[in-house]
């Protein structure tokens, strides 16, 4: 009876570290799914194009219902041998899956990280994706040549909540309230309809009722051939900023005035 006891727990522990190992939280980069929520067209390297660079990350949840009202998706890029914080997005999972989707747009070739929390923002899981973004499509949309500030005359910087894959602001506006203890951040958005040809925007921050006040200076690593480009930015004080946006070789392009206030 002893060892029949001993034979039964034995099996039961190898039934647990079974699951343990075939029932995992993880994310996968993909270009489509099953009804199921089962990823098809998975990998961790993707070359793709700027027209059509859109990757599924397909949340599985060890085969658990997401009771979570949130999932976020912590995005880092690798810079510098860093990761460093690039963008972050949400999804209001259905109760009824053990899965979650996010159709993600990249933009700009590179190593990233991708980060998965709950809404009370605790970790679920980490993995890793490397995006090339393909030489054909660069050469049709961008060149060599180098432009003036005449080139950037229709461009518009907005500040937003959020930016979605097309590059459109979400819930833009000139007036943010933020935490005064944790600050908030929002979205920069850079549109300049065309080619931004540059590799880096060099953003000089400015702050006070007359925009005399010197915050800092951020530099945007950017796709040259994308019209669009944009940054998250983390608010900790309150007032009016000016942000005055230049190409790599310090050409003007265009300046974005923000009012912030304590909630």
């Amino acid at each position: 009876m002893k060892k029949l006891h001993l034979t039964i727990s034995a099996l039961s522990l190898l039934m647990i570290l079974s699951v343990s190992v075939f029932a995992q939280k993880r994310v996968y980069f993909c270009e489509d799914y099953t009804a199921t929520g089962e990823p098809k067209g998975q990998s961790s390297r993707w070359s793709i194009t700027p027209a059509a660079g859109n990757v599924y990350f397909l949340y599985q949840n060890d085969n658990i219902n997401i009771t979570t009202s949130k999932i976020y998706f912590f995005i880092d890029f690798l810079t510098d041998g860093e990761y460093k914080e690039f963008d972050t997005k949400s999804v209001t999972p259905d109760k009824y899956k053990s899965y979650v989707l996010y159709d993600y747009k990249f933009t700009k070739s590179g190593d990233y990280r991708i980060i998965v929390y709950d809404a009370d923002m605790s970790k679920l899981t980490t993995d890793y994706v490397t995006i090339t973004m393909k030489d054909a499509e660069k050469a049709n949309n961008t060149d060599n040549t180098k432009v003036s500030t005449v080139y950037y005359l229709d461009a518009t910087v907005t500040f937003c909540t959020d930016v979605d894959n097309k590059g459109n602001a979400v819930t833009p506006s000139t007036v943010f309230n933020i935490n005064q203890d944790k600050g908030s951040y929002v979205y920069v958005l850079l549109n300049n309809g065309k080619a931004l040809k540059t590799t880096e925007l060099i953003v000089d921050i400015w702050k006070g009722d007359d925009y005399k006040d010197f915050v800092e200076t951020r530099k945007v690593t950017v796709e040259d051939y994308s019209n669009f480009a944009y940054f998250k930015y983390t608010f900790y004080k309150d007032g009016k900023y000016k942000f005055s946006i230049f190409t790599k070789d310090e050409t003007f392009i265009q300046t974005g005035f923000v009012e912030v206030n304590y909630k």
